[in-house]
């Protein structure tokens, strides 16, 4: 797909958010105390983890932090407009498959002495005092095709119910980044949210690298692989309830109702090619899953 800047897609009709940018601190070994400072501040008032903010210049994500009429945002640059709006159309998508999360709005960042720049931007969406941990922290990364489901999580939800409940969470993301062939759900962005009988799936985030993949026969994520053709998933899949239901939603939803819904709300023209692009990627989809039978 051709990657165009995101103001090729913009029209009259948008009505971004205003971001004053205020201080932007300078990566320098001067500002390294300020940066712990920061951070540690952000975390407290977000409840976002202190080590997803700011560990060092490699993992720096202060100066995105943005407080607007008493509530934190974050704000996110991307590097050409199919990316930002992979990003809105992930909302969407994660929203209709009955996933909570994080809700993108169009901005424009205003920085001293800078141009200013088009990105999205995002209520921040942790509660301070609620523990959040990802797939590594439980050991979740690296099974193989849905055997986190059947062996992993058990033993870390306190009753059946709370089972069923993190395991319907995880069927489900997996046919949602199946549907938009999701390239980055990574242990980093995959956010789990600890209760007092066990994990959940949390707020979903990171939808830029979506609809790029030519492999329509599977998905992979830091849970596993979903396959149409792998013998484990098939069997698994034919057998389960909640499997079905999303995939059924998965042959219901509809590109157009998705595309409709981001360029009204945010004022973009996203033009013809880039719609047929969508459009070509979810015909090919359900083409491969009616093919495979995977459907009881």
């Amino acid at each position: 797909m051709e990657k165009k800047s995101i103001e090729n897609y913009i029209t009259d009709r948008a009505n971004p958010v205003i971001v004053e940018s205020g201080e932007f601190l300078e990566q320098s070994r001067d500002n390294l105390v300020k940066y712990h400072e920061l951070a540690e501040r952000i975390s407290r008032e977000t409840g976002v983890v202190k080590g997803r903010i700011f560990i060092n210049y490699l993992l720096n994500y202060v100066n995105n932090w943005h407080k607007i009429d008493d509530k934190w945002y974050f704000y996110k640059t991307n590097s050409d407009g199919f990316s930002l709006i992979n990003e809105l159309m992930g909302v969407k998508i994660s929203k209709y498959f009955g996933l909570d999360t994080v809700d993108y709005k169009l901005a424009k960042l205003r920085q001293p002495g800078k141009q200013d720049e088009i990105g999205l931007i995002s209520e921040n969406v942790c509660v301070p005092g609620t523990k959040y941990l990802t797939c590594w922290d439980y050991n979740l990364c690296n099974y193989q095709n849905l055997d986190v489901i059947k062996y992993g999580i058990r033993h870390l939800c306190v009753t059946p119910e709370a089972y069923q409940l993190f395991a319907d969470d995880i069927k489900k993301l997996f046919v949602r980044d199946f549907y938009s062939q999701q390239l980055e759900r990574t242990g980093y962005n995959i956010m789990l949210r600890q209760t007092s009988e066990g994990p959940r799936l949390d707020h979903l985030f990171d939808y830029e690298r979506s609809f790029d993949s030519p492999d329509y026969r599977i998905i992979r994520n830091q849970f596993g692989q979903f396959g149409l053709y792998r013998k484990q998933c098939r069997e698994y899949v034919l057998g389960d309830d909640c499997f079905q239901e999303s995939l059924n939603r998965f042959m219901d939803a509809d590109i157009n109702s998705f595309i409709e819904q981001v360029e009204d709300e945010n004022g973009i023209d996203m033009g013809d090619v880039l719609k047929s692009h969508y459009r070509v990627k979810e015909k090919n989809l359900k083409r491969a899953v009616a093919n495979s039978k995977i459907l009881r």
